[in-house]
This record gives structure tokens, sequence and C-alpha cells, in this order.
């Protein structure tokens, strides 16, 4: 497999967002181990090309076991391009939204993106990024949805699942009533994402 050096200083540990909670910024995305306190985790979404050894690494620094599962917000290439390797590493499955499957079994490819849209450089860049279609293989499980209420996924105990489209059909955000942690993917940002120095300084 091709290898690829991503800068030391563009992989920065998110130290305890909240209880059970830890974070790793790769570069412009980040992703997420939820701890259930029994020590069983759960990791959220799975990074940028070539990234599967450094959240691997960061995974046993924070836990002593593999996760209960990989969980994917959505499947644009900066958040599961890791997804299948460490899948069968960790012998663990997938989980995303319905309406993001045919986008993570090799069926189907996203749109084209708009490279007006914001302006700034990562905007123009836009259409040099992978879209698919990606094919996660039989690891690959849907989210158990209800039209009315969120519904609980084993594998996140205490955090339900919201669907939230818009940057994606299958889009979903994570919420733990509890303490009000919530996880919102690519749902909203709170920098200039259009902008390749907002996007790149931590």
């Amino acid at each position: 497999m091709d290898t690829i050096s991503i800068p030391a200083d563009q992989v920065v540990p998110i130290d305890q967002v909240a209880p059970d909670l830890h974070g790793l910024r790769i570069a412009f995305v980040n992703v997420f181990g939820v701890g259930h306190g029994d020590g069983s985790w759960t990791l959220i979404d799975a990074g940028v090309p070539f990234s599967a050894i450094l959240i691997r690494k960061w995974a046993e620094k924070q836990f002593a076991a593999p996760p209960r599962a990989i969980v994917l917000t959505h499947g644009h290439f900066d958040h599961v391009s890791a997804a299948g390797e460490m899948a069968d590493t960790w012998q663990v499955p997938i989980y995303a939204h319905p309406l993001e499957l045919p986008y993570l079994t090799g069926e189907r490819a996203y749109a084209a993106p708009n490279f007006t849209a914001g302006g700034g450089l990562m905007s123009l860049l836009s259409p040099l990024y992978p879209r698919g279609p990606v094919d996660l293989g039989g690891r690959l499980r849907s989210l158990p949805l209800a039209e009315s209420s969120p519904v609980p996924l084993p594998e996140m105990p205490g955090w339900e699942i919201l669907h939230t489209p818009g940057h994606t059909p299958g889009h979903v955000s994570f919420f733990r009533r509890q303490d009000k942690t919530l996880l919102v993917g690519d749902a909203f940002c709170t920098t200039k994402p259009e902008s390749f120095f907002d996007a790149a300084v931590v």
C-alpha cells in the first residue's frame, strides 16, 4: 500500500472534551472515541486517507481494547478513509445512516462540489477531493432509525442518533442527554471551511 506522511503538527490529541469523550484532530478533521464507563468504547468517524495507523496508536493510548464499533457521521472521504482497514484489524462493524449506504457500498459517488461556494482556496480545491464511491464491504451496517424519536444503538449506550441531513443525505449527529454533549460531524463548524488557513490551523 502507498504511504503518505501527515505532518506531526497536524495530528493533535484533543484532551477529554467531556466525560468519557476523547478526540483526535488530523489535519482538518476530527475523530472521537466515546467511552462507555465499563472500559468499552466506540469510534466516531475514521479520518482522512492514510490515517489508520495514527488513529490506532492514539486509540491504544486512550483505551485498553478495540472499540465496539466504528460509527460514521457521513460518508465523505475525510470521515471514512481509514474505516475499512481499522474495522478489519479490530474485527468490528461499521455503522452509517441508510441514506449514506449507496456511497459506502460502491454504488454511487457524491455529486460534484460547487467550487464557487464561499470563495477561498479550499473551495477552489474541492473538485480534487475524492467523491467515491467507497466500498466498506461486509462490515457495513445500517443505523437503526425511527420516524418520531431517536433510536439507541447498542454500541453507543446513552447516546441518541439524530438524522441531521443537509451536508449529505444521511448525515447524523449524536446526542448524550445526560450532559447535553452533541457530536455534529459536519452539520456545522466553527471555522471558515472554505479558507485554507482556517481549515489547516489548529
